[in-house]
Parts: C-alpha cells; sequence; structure tokens
C-alpha cells in the first residue's frame, strides 16, 4: 500500500514504512490530518483528526452537493486502490479523514491483498458476504454514503428521513440515493462492478 498511497489524492499517504523486530511490532508515518477544530493549524496538545464521523457528530447529515463530492473522491480512490489488487476492508465515517479540507481514506491497517476474507471490519459497514472484495469495498462507501445524505445509522438502511430537501433539490437527492441503493445492495452481483 504504501507506495500506491502516494500516487492517489483520495487515500492518505504513507511516508515510511518500519519495522521493530525486537518489541514484535510494524508502524508506518502518515501525512498529518487536519485539526476537527483548527484544519490544517495543528496545536499537538489539543489536536484531534478531522474525520467524516467528526463532521457527522457537528453536522447531521451533509448537503447532496457534499455527499456528491466526497463519493467522488473516495470511489476513485477505492477504484485506484482495487487496481492494484488491494482491497480496505474497513471503510467507515471514523476511517475517512480529511488533509487540507480534503477526504482521503485512512486507517490503512485492515488493507490487504484482496480475496482476503478474514472477518474484520465493522458492523454495518461490512456486507452480508464479509469483506475482502471490490465488491465489499463498494457496499462499504455506499454506507457512507448513507449515513452521511441521511443523518441515519448505517443499520437504519434503506430507511429514509422525512426531510429529503425542497422540491428543487429532490431529484438530486433520489438520484444519490438509487446510487446508494445500488452499492448497497445485499447480493454483491447487483453493486457496481467497479468503485470507478
Amino acid at each position: 500500500f504504501e507506495p500506491i498511497s502516494r500516487d492517489h489524492p483520495g487515500l492518505v499517504h504513507v511516508l515510511h514504512v518500519g519495522r521493530n523486530d525486537e518489541e514484535g511490532f510494524y508502524y508506518y508515518v502518515m501525512e498529518l490530518g487536519d485539526d476537527r477544530e483548527t484544519g490544517s493549524r495543528v496545536e499537538p496538545g489539543d489536536y484531534e483528526a478531522r474525520t467524516m464521523g467528526t463532521d457527522r457528530t457537528v453536522k447531521k447529515r451533509l448537503s447532496v452537493e457534499e455527499c456528491v463530492q466526497h463519493g467522488i473522491v473516495l470511489a476513485d480512490a477505492l477504484a485506484h486502490l482495487h487496481e492494484h489488487g488491494l482491497t480496505h476492508r474497513d471503510i467507515k465515517p471514523s476511517n475517512i479523514i480529511f488533509v487540507n479540507g480534503k477526504p482521503k481514506l485512512a486507517d490503512i491497517g485492515l488493507v490487504a491483498a484482496a480475496g482476503q476474507m478474514t472477518f474484520v471490519g465493522t458492523e454495518g459497514f461490512v456486507p452480508p458476504e464479509g469483506p475482502g472484495t471490490a465488491a465489499a469495498d463498494i457496499y462499504s462507501l455506499g454506507m457512507v454514503l448513507y449515513e452521511l445524505s441521511t443523518g441515519n445509522d448505517r443499520l437504519q438502511f434503506p430507511e429514509l428521513p422525512n426531510d429529503i430537501g425542497n422540491a428543487a433539490q429532490r431529484p438530486m437527492w433520489r438520484a444519490l440515493n438509487d446510487i446508494v441503493c445500488k452499492a448497497c445492495a445485499p447480493v454483491a452481483k447487483k453493486r457496481y462492478p467497479t468503485a470507478r
């Protein structure tokens, strides 16, 4: 993942990977994410990363435009990852950080070669068939977009909120919801064939 991470603006850039054989662990150094309160101006003592999860606590749900913009960046990053034979296996709002105001897939500790079916991930973001495939990552991203666009918890899918915007916004909101429903289809073959 390390060299691939620096080839795409939607993936957190891993700058160094190391291993401590004596203590029995590996580590990596990544680019610094924005602070929840101050953005790219970081005070180390008060730092809290800005993630999609922290954004959801501030704004219960995002506008359709924000969801579409974030979805395009993240789907393209996923496609890049998949095209290099890797899967993320734990896409959720708290694993999407912001760097200079742009969303990036982060928390790469579960990234693995496609097809590794070890059951990992977070309930509700993992599809019925389990993680480890491109289709599973697409499902997870769809659930992130579901939470962001509806303000609901992913375990409420496909329930919709009563207020889906004014008459002018409804067609865009419905189009986004159609995309989310296809990405989150319970049967993998009914999802998008690729993140692209």
